[in-house]
């Protein structure tokens, strides 16, 4: 079985759900905010961990079975952001490869059968709705090259 790992990690709280490959939710867990521009990336690795903490056990696995993994980052606007959001992910200690989008995006892809974004790094295409967990082309863990 495949579990990953989706992070909403915004400016009031940070929440984490981990999926199986079904799209069974089997954990979640909750930190405090998590927005850089208010927090620091400091604060938003506090926030990362706390909530990703609590979802790993509310699943009862650890960080090494997660497959793929995306994080919605509210602040995450430029291009010149990346490695400071990746340096700060990176401390989760997750092996999987991960995306991560402006948390806007989020939104779209909660119902939205068919989405077009472009990233401050080019565009992407991605089904969304409840395809996400289980469609073939899902980013999380078909384009390993990004992590």
């Amino acid at each position: 079985m495949k579990y990953y790992l989706g992070i909403d990690i915004g400016a009031t709280k940070t929440a984490a759900l981990i999926a199986d490959e079904n799209g069974n939710t089997i954990g979640t867990g909750q930190g405090g905010p998590g927005n850089h521009e208010t927090v620091g990336f400091d604060g938003m690795e506090r926030a990362l961990c706390e909530s990703t903490e609590a979802a790993l056990s509310a699943a009862k696995l650890r960080a090494e079975h997660i497959a793929g993994a995306g994080f919605g980052i509210a602040g995450y606007d430029w291009a010149s952001e990346e490695p400071y959001m990746r340096a700060t992910i990176d401390k989760l200690g997750l092996s999987a490869p991960y995306k991560m989008v402006n948390d806007v995006l989020l939104g779209l892809l909660a119902e939205t059968p068919n989405v077009h974004w472009r990233t401050p790094h080019g565009e992407y295409h991605l089904r969304g709705g409840h395809r996400l967990w289980t469609a073939p082309e899902n980013p999380f863990y078909t384009c390993p090259e990004d992590r």
